[in-house]
C-alpha cells in the first residue's frame, strides 16, 4: 500500500462492460442518495449510532442541490428518523448517480443471493436488487460489513453485495471484506468525498475514487494501526 493504489474487479468482462457504459458525471449533475440505518426493526441487529453522523458528514461535503430528499421517517439525519426502508431505496435507485449506504451488511454463505443490506424494516437482498434498472448509476459506497466478503468455499464465484452492484450498473464501488468499525465510517466517508469533490475538475474522474479511498485508509492506519480497523476497505470497478 506504500507503493500502489489497489483496485479489484469481479471479471475482465465486467470491467470492459463498465468502461464501455461509462459516461462522465458532471459534479453539477450529481444525484446522491445518502442513506443510513441507525436502527433496524430486525431484532438481532445492533444499533449503529455513528451511521447518523456519517450521513450528516457526507451531506456537509456534497453540494446541497445534489442530495436526493428523503421523507423524515427515512432520513437518518433527522432526529427520530431510524433510516431508509427497502421500498424507498428500491424506488430511488434508478435516479441515483452516487449511492452511500451506511447500515449492517450480511453475506449468506449458504445462499449468496440472499446476502443483503439490513435496512429499517427488512433485509434487502441481492436477489431483489438484481432486476432494478440503474441507468444513471456511477459510484456506490457500501459502508457496511461484509459487502465484498464472498464465499470462502467457492472463491471463484463472485457473488457478494459489491459485485452485485457492479454487475447492476455501478461503475466504482467502495466495499468491505469483513466487519468494519462503526466509529470509522464517518471519517473514512468524509475524507473520500472531500477528496473527490475538492478537485477543480467539473466532472468526477473514476480514478479519483480509488486514490481517495487509499488516502482515507492511510489516515485511518495512522490513527488506528490495528489491521482489523483499516484493512477491510477495498475499491472495486473502474
Amino acid at each position: 500500500s506504500d507503493y500502489v493504489v489497489s483496485s479489484y474487479i469481479p471479471t475482465i468482462g465486467s470491467l470492459l462492460a463498465a468502461r464501455n457504459a461509462y459516461l462522465p458525471i458532471l459534479k453539477d449533475d450529481v444525484q446522491a442518495l445518502v442513506a443510513a440505518t441507525p436502527r433496524s426493526s430486525i431484532s438481532q441487529w445492533s444499533d449503529l449510532i455513528n451511521t447518523r453522523e456519517e450521513a450528516r458528514a457526507i451531506r456537509a461535503v456534497l453540494p446541497s442541490e445534489s442530495i436526493i430528499e428523503l421523507s423524515p421517517a427515512d432520513d437518518a439525519c433527522i432526529e427520530g428518523g431510524n433510516g431508509i426502508t427497502a421500498e424507498t431505496l428500491l424506488k430511488l435507485l434508478p435516479q441515483t448517480n452516487i449511492l452511500h449506504l451506511a447500515c449492517h451488511g450480511h453475506q449468506d454463505l449458504e445462499n449468496p443471493l440472499q446476502s443483503g443490506f439490513i435496512l429499517r424494516d427488512e433485509e434487502l437482498t441481492i436477489e431483489r436488487l438484481m432486476p432494478v434498472p440503474l441507468p444513471r448509476a456511477f459510484m456506490a459506497f457500501l459502508s457496511a460489513c461484509e459487502t465484498a466478503k464472498g464465499d470462502f468455499k467457492q472463491p471463484d464465484q463472485v457473488v457478494h453485495l459489491a459485485a452485485a452492484m457492479f454487475f447492476a450498473g455501478f461503475k466504482s464501488i467502495v466495499a468491505t471484506l469483513w466487519s468494519m468499525a462503526d466509529a470509522d465510517g464517518p471519517e473514512i466517508a468524509r475524507s473520500i468525498y472531500q477528496n473527490i469533490f475538492s478537485s477543480e475538475s467539473d466532472h468526477i474522474d473514476p480514478d479519483d475514487i480509488a486514490y481517495a479511498l487509499d488516502e482515507a485508509i492511510t489516515k485511518l492506519r495512522i490513527a488506528q494501526p490495528e489491521p482489523f480497523r483499516w484493512e477491510p476497505y477495498v475499491h472495486i470497478g473502474i
